[in-house]
């Protein structure tokens, strides 16, 4: 069997029922040389994605709430020259990324092609981020995964996702690439090739989420650029949450 192109492993856990957006997608591709892989989470969520199975390379179930760990099960079943990762909800915009990627990589066979992204937040307009090197040496660094397409042997050779993180290991494994990757070794896309559904998520994912991406900072830059992301990037969001679970656990009428 020929390997394809690249392995689109869609993570399932929670708001399975926005997984066949995420499908109907990724089936829309002009350039088929792609496998689905869906590796799933928590309770078994087939129903959702019925329709879709014989399009589906692989399906696994893991019995283990930890998104990192869905993550390595999808990169050890992945057999393509590169690895996305996506979860439910999250979409191609153009039904020509796969083929846009393919000639990318014609060019060299990059460790890492990153493109730009949205960033959407609820009481805030949709903003595009725009990424290069010199906003990485400026402190900046992309913090979604689903912008990212790895080269799947040098990922591997990283030994996947760190187990410690249960929010922020694709942060992480994006942090470790720009440290030990040569610059020219990763590409850096205009254009957005992902969207994604919005989705508020609970008080206490989003504090150990806010949490997590200043412990990778710390841990793979050291402690300067950490206090310099919690005051001019993160503008100390993690207490803002934290404030807010206060406010709604001793304030606000039950």
């Amino acid at each position: 069997m020929l390997q394809p192109f690249i392995s689109i492993i869609l993570i399932i856990k929670d708001f399975a029922h926005l997984a066949p957006l995420s499908l109907e997608s990724i089936l829309a591709q002009k350039d088929k040389d792609f496998e689905i892989i869906i590796v799933e989470g928590s309770v078994k969520k087939e129903h959702f994605f019925k329709g879709f199975t014989e399009n589906i390379a692989q399906i696994c179930h893991v019995d283990d709430p930890n998104f990192t760990a869905l993550m390595n099960k999808g990169l050890d079943l992945a057999r393509g020259k590169y690895v996305h990762f996506m979860f439910a909800g999250d979409v191609y915009l153009s039904n020509n990324v796969i083929g846009y990627l393919k000639k990318i990589q014609e060019k060299s066979n990059f460790d890492l092609i990153c493109s730009s992204f949205l960033l959407r937040q609820l009481d805030k307009s949709t903003e595009v981020i725009n990424f290069s090197y010199k906003e990485y040496e400026k402190g900046k660094l992309p913090t979604r995964i689903q912008s990212c397409f790895f080269l799947k042997k040098t990922l591997k050779s990283f030994n996947g996702f760190d187990k410690r993180y249960l929010t922020r290991a694709g942060f992480d494994i994006i942090c470790r690439f720009f440290q030990k990757i040569p610059q020219e070794n990763i590409c850096f896309v205009p254009r957005v090739l992902t969207d994604y559904e919005y989705k508020k998520l609970p008080y206490k994912f989003r504090f150990l989420q806010a949490k997590e991406t200043i412990l990778v900072i710390y841990r793979n830059f050291g402690l300067l650029k950490a206090l310099r992301w919690v005051c001019f990037h993160d503008r100390f969001s993690m207490i803002k949450i934290w404030l807010s679970g206060l406010k709604k656990a001793f304030f606000l009428p039950r």
